[in-house]
């Protein structure tokens, strides 16, 4: 498998893991392995289910930040297989929840919508625009 080659400035640098910076796949095996499964069931507000692929502390978060907040997009075809592997069948679409315009003018990129269109390339299922966002306070520090 080919892993994309990531540009700083122009400069083209070999792949590698977005959390440890091991040249190669991304993320690489030992971080993969380093991720702690979820605590539970997730209960969110307005969703008859929802799962998550691995908790939200060391080794996943920082894979989910080096996504959100250093756009280190490495991971995201393995981040569209996982995700693809915890949807149910007979999908006809992908959306996801949009982060605000200022947040997303900021970053130069909305990382739910990166993730929801690595998803659809591996269901083979079209990803769309089809929520809008409401006023509201960020979802970080809650």
């Amino acid at each position: 498998m080919s892993h994309p080659v990531r540009t700083v400035g122009g400069v083209l640098f070999a792949p590698s893991c977005p959390v440890c910076d091991r040249p190669g796949a991304a993320p690489c095996g030992a971080c993969i392995d380093a991720l702690a499964a979820p605590a539970g069931p997730l209960a969110v507000p307005g969703a008859a289910s929802a799962d998550a692929l691995f908790a939200y502390a060391g080794t996943g978060r920082e894979l989910l930040l080096a996504l959100k907040y250093r756009n280190r997009r490495a991971a995201l075809a393995w981040f569209g297989r996982c995700l693809a592997a915890l949807a149910p069948g007979g999908l006809d679409v992908v959306t996801w929840a949009p982060t605000s315009r200022e947040r997303r003018g900021r970053r130069g990129f909305d990382q739910a919508e990166l993730l929801a269109r690595a998803a659809g390339r591996a269901l083979g299922v079209p990803a769309r625009p089809l929520l809008r966002r409401g006023p509201g306070a960020p979802q970080t520090g809650s």
